[in-house]
């Protein structure tokens, strides 16, 4: 699942750092906890739990980078989206074996 856009991705965030990310339809900001990435078909995203949502657990974002900058994007496509879900879901939980009895 890692190529070479792994090698020139300078990740930034460590696990639980605060990322601040903008509304481009309201305008609100919105502070999310960073809790890992992955590279999934040449593709970076970002697992984020939202810091004001205890309910929800995490969010999946597309991860774009130019140059310095990264800017982040929904993942829309369904297919794409259970591929990566399955990803974090693996990473996050796997500690958890609900399972087990």
């Amino acid at each position: 699942m890692k190529d070479n856009m792994e090698k020139e991705f300078k990740n930034p965030f460590q696990e639980n750092d605060i990322i601040v990310l903008t509304d481009e339809e309201t305008g609100a900001d919105e502070e999310f906890v960073y809790r890992t990435d992955a590279v999934v078909d040449g593709q970076i995203y970002f697992a984020l739990t939202p810091a004001k949502n205890e309910e929800l657990q995490y969010v999946i974002l597309k991860v774009t980078v130019e140059g310095e900058e990264l800017s982040f994007e929904s993942v829309i496509d369904d297919e794409e989206f259970d591929k990566v879900a399955d990803y974090f879901n693996d990473v996050l939980f796997d500690e958890i074996d609900y399972d087990a009895e």
